[in-house]
């Protein structure tokens, strides 16, 4: 997927918006930390999301998060 942002990116000149759903629910955090740092670079916009609060966690410096349950 960030791959393909990469070639967008470079094609378009504009970088796509990125969605992607509970993807780093399945890593450990210092790979949360790496996937979070590498979409921060790359895409001006992405929207992740998950179901446990805690993913996020580790990376309150680098992103902003909107919780719906609050």
């Amino acid at each position: 997927i960030l791959a393909k942002v990469r070639v967008l990116t470079n094609l378009s000149k504009c970088p796509p918006i990125v969605l992607l759903d509970e993807v780093i629910s399945h890593l450990d955090d210092a790979n949360r930390l790496a996937i979070i740092k590498e979409i921060i670079a790359l895409a001006k916009q992405s929207f992740l999301t998950t179901i446990e609060p805690k993913s996020f966690s580790f990376a309150k410096q680098e992103i902003n998060r909107l919780d719906l349950n609050q």
